[in-house]
């Protein structure tokens, strides 16, 4: 089967990484040789196994890191200014309330007074559902209820490009379906560019444009499959002969990866 990497010429880059390794400070490589353009507009996915390099990857988009080789190209680097990054802990503040978590991100940017933050907060806290719990504290919430939240600061700023670290590992199965819908919603309607690391192939299927699989020892990418399934999705995709070849392929890719075959 052949898993070389999809070309996309007609979806415009909003960010490229060419020939990127990087090797921390310990020796251990993260990354090596990556190439990837993640086209504006997509909702592209990293599965791989633990230690492959999937958040490495997010850390350099983010700037929080940069490459030992290679280089990160922007379209418009004003972009930088527009990114969002939804961790997979929820890492809110104990003592702030839903309202004052989803308005932190305006707070410090000098943004978080007059009406207009009042209705960017109370837009983005609709937007997960959560009105009614604006003056709960991350204590009174479920772990669900909680990501929610995490989302809708991500969202606060209207970001256009929005990064995700495994947001809903922790999570139960139907919770996680419920957030993948509402995910897979927002993304359609707020047009991010969207880069999600999850370790599930049937999360990664659902919810893509496109996956990339990725092999460990060092990081690198093994396989990049497009996803052709018209959106909105739902679950009677999530059941079909057409998910099900792509969960094959996706975990085949995988497999071979880890094994070195590819």
């Amino acid at each position: 089967m052949n898993f070389a990497p999809t070309s996309r010429p007609h979806v415009p880059p909003t960010v490229l990484l060419r020939q990127v390794d990087k090797v921390f400070g310990n020796g251990t490589a993260a990354l090596q040789g990556v190439d990837l353009s993640v086209g504006t507009g997509e909702f592209l996915s990293l599965v791989g196994p633990s230690g492959c390099g999937k958040s490495t990857i997010l850390s350099l988009v983010a700037g929080l890191t940069t490459p030992t080789r290679g280089e990160l190209l922007w379209s418009d680097p004003a972009l930088r200014q527009e990114l969002a990054f939804v961790f997979q802990d929820a890492a809110l503040l104990p003592w702030g309330t839903v309202r004052d978590n989803v308005r932190l991100p305006l707070k410090l940017m000098g943004r978080d007074r007059g009406a207009e933050a009042d209705r960017a907060v109370a837009e983005a806290i609709a937007l997960v559902g959560l009105e009614g719990f604006e003056t709960a504290f991350p204590r009174e919430l479920s772990g669900g209820m909680r990501m929610r939240v995490s989302i809708a600061r991500a969202v606060v700023a209207q970001p256009k490009v929005v990064l995700m670290d495994e947001p809903f590992g922790a999570l139960d199965e139907i919770t996680r379906n419920q957030l993948n819908e509402e995910v897979m919603q927002l993304w359609l309607k707020k047009s991010w560019t969207a880069l999600f690391v999850t370790h599930n192939i049937y999360e990664a299927v659902y919810l893509s444009s496109r996956v990339v699989v990725m092999g460990a020892k060092p990081g690198r990418i093994v396989a990049d499959v497009s996803i052709d399934a018209p959106f909105p999705r739902t679950e009677q995709f999530r059941r079909s002969p057409e998910f099900a070849a792509y969960r094959d392929r996706l975990t085949d890719a995988l497999a071979d990866g880890m094994a070195g075959r590819l």
